[in-house]
């Protein structure tokens, strides 16, 4: 059997991974696991978590994070998966 080589563009790469298009879908599949995440939500014994989305655009890549904004969110997350079991929400 042959073995092939590939030589990736690192550039063109670079160009995928900061492109509008990828921080766009990156963002929209975060605010999906939020509002999957607001539904499902426990509430802790004070006040409400809120579940926002967080985009970074940096040199060399585009992310998106969803972040329980409440002192007890880590914990919450840790007893019952909130966020954990919105993933789902993030697939097409």
């Amino acid at each position: 059997m042959a073995r092939n080589k590939i030589k990736l563009n690192r550039r063109g790469i670079r160009d995928l991974l900061t492109s509008d298009e990828v921080g766009d879908d990156l963002a929209r599949r975060a605010q999906a696991v939020a509002d999957s995440a607001d539904l499902d939500a426990v509430p802790p014994h004070e006040g409400t978590v809120d579940y926002r989305v967080d985009r970074s655009d940096t040199r060399t890549r585009t992310r998106a994070l969803v972040i329980a904004d409440h002192p007890a969110g880590l914990a919450q997350e840790a007893e019952y998966r909130i966020l954990g079991r919105a993933l789902d929400a993030a697939a097409d």
